[in-house]
């Protein structure tokens, strides 16, 4: 294991060298002056360190696909963009809300609100992160892929 900066090119290159697999995760804050900027500035490390990799993982988002538009989300798409170019093997999990993200505001829950940045009558869909663990652990492991498929990681509508 290496611990390193993920804005360092020469590190994440020299971390991915001869991997079988590896998972991507845009670490750039939601509070970056330029979040979108910022993802897209990762993005290019990713891609060109993946082209060391046999498959890879990027962890996404549902809006993703919209390609701008979305916020935040639009530094996601940019992402999945750059590591399609490559031509290499690559999975992209377009997530749902994390049940998880309940937890930043238990207290409000116990009183009955429900706090985010939708309506809540609004559909959304919604994701435990356990599940998306086990699904990228199923493609980082799978000796076949492709290039720039997508996989929806949601909670089925019922």
């Amino acid at each position: 294991m290496r611990q390193g900066d993920l804005t360092d090119p020469g590190f994440v290159r020299g971390a991915a060298a001869g991997a079988a697999a590896a998972f991507w995760l845009d670490v750039t804050p939601h509070i970056a002056d330029d979040p979108v900027k910022e993802s897209a500035a990762l993005g290019e490390v990713f891609a060109e360190a993946a082209r060391e990799v046999g498959r890879n993982v990027a962890l996404s988002s549902v809006g993703a696909e919209r390609r701008s538009g979305a916020g935040h989300i639009d530094g996601l798409a940019r992402i999945e963009e750059l590591l399609d170019a490559t031509g290499v093997a690559v999975t992209h999990l377009r997530c749902g809300y994390f049940f998880t993200n309940l937890l930043m505001d238990v207290d409000g829950l116990r009183q009955g609100v429900l706090t985010g940045t939708r309506d809540p009558e609004d559909p959304m869909p919604w994701v435990d992160p356990r599940d998306v663990g086990e699904v990228a652990a199923a493609r980082l492991l799978a000796r076949t892929g492709r290039t720039g498929s997508s996989r929806a990681c949601t909670v089925p509508r019922t």
